[in-house]
Parts: C-alpha cells; structure tokens; sequence
C-alpha cells in the first residue's frame, strides 16, 4: 500500500501563533490557494480513498484535494490533533512564559509530558497504531490522510519506529506537503517525508 499523508493546510491561529490542538480556526487563503496547488499536483494519483481529521482545518483540506473526484472520504476520529486542554486559543509564546515547565517538556521531554486530563503523547500514539491496523485491514492499494503536525509526526515516528522520548527528533512538516510511505505486511519504508516548518506560523 502507498499512504501519502499531508498537514492541513494554513491557518488563521497558525499565523496568530496561537495554539490549536483540539480547537479550530479556519484557513487562510493562503491555506486554501496552497491546497488547491497540492490538489492539482496530485490529481492524476490512483487514490482509492481520502482518510482525514474530522476537525474542520483538516476536513476542509481533505476536501479541496479531492475535489470532483469519485472516491469516498472517510473521517476518522484517530487522525485529529494532540489536545492541549488550556492552552488551546493561546499565543504560543505567552503560554512559554506562564508554564515554562510544562512547555518545555511539550517541546524537549515528550516522555514526560503528561498534562493531567489531557492527552499524552503515549496517546497519540496508541491512536494512529490503531489507525494503521485498521488501515492494514483494508484492501487499499493507495490512500491520502490529512491530519496534523503532531498527529502526522507521530504517524511517521511509529511508522520508523522512533519512540516518544524522540518525538521532536525529526520537525514537524510543512502544511500542504507530501509525506510518501510505502507499505507491505505491516512494514513501513518512509520514502520521503515533507519539508520541515521553518517558524511558528506554520
């Protein structure tokens, strides 16, 4: 199976520097005009089904990528984003200076990161491993999903076997970029993976 993944694409909160995780914001244009790019580039690709997000940034990229074409697109709980709680509406900046302990160890100790009532990394992975085991179920030969930046470096890591106290390893991926994985008996070879955010408002 080929799974191509992409990050939504910009956003409003993205350019805020605000924090989304179970949030939302709405694409910019630029968000849009990147995804109607993407969705041009990959037109001719023989998909045989769109999984994505079903929060509204993600969903509204998945949709302009698949644009007129005859193939179903499936919501899946498992792909949304990493929840926050808290911080979620916040500057990201803002929330350095008033939880430094906590964001620090968001940002450099994934494996101690355990907000209470929140979501853990460990989370996020049990998540996207029980979304690969059923995607292994399917008959798929190709899929796209559109997810998010923590949910989609989360699926790459699992996918290389890359553990939560690495999580930040390898950046988060550019919004509207392909991610290539190829996969056979539940292997995984990750052929390309997306550029990297280059700051915040992405």
């Amino acid at each position: 199976m080929k799974i191509y993944l992409v990050r939504h694409g910009q956003t409003e909160w993205n350019l805020e520097t605000r924090m989304q995780g179970a949030l939302d914001s709405p694409l910019t244009p630029r968000g849009r005009k990147d995804a109607e790019k993407l969705g041009e580039e990959i037109k001719d690709l023989p998909l045989d089904k769109i999984y994505s997000s079903p929060q509204g940034r993600a969903l509204e990229t998945a949709k302009i990528l698949k644009g007129n074409r005859p193939i179903p697109l499936v919501q899946k709980k498992d792909l949304r984003e990493l929840s926050v709680g808290l911080w979620e509406g916040k500057i990201f900046e803002d929330m350095v200076k008033l939880h430094p302990k906590e964001v620090h160890r968001y940002l450099y100790e994934p494996h101690l990161y355990q907000p209470e009532g929140e979501e853990s990394y460990y989370d996020v992975y049990e998540r996207v491993e029980g979304f690969l085991e059923d995607l292994q179920k399917t008959k798929d030969q190709a899929v796209l999903v559109v997810s998010h930046g923590v949910t989609i470096n989360a699926l790459l890591n699992v996918m290389e076997g890359i553990p939560v106290k690495d999580f930040w390893k390898k950046p988060l991926v550019l919004g509207t970029k392909l991610s290539i994985v190829e996969e056979k008996d539940g292997c995984y070879h990750v052929v390309k993976r997306a550029d990297p955010v280059g700051d915040l408002n992405y």
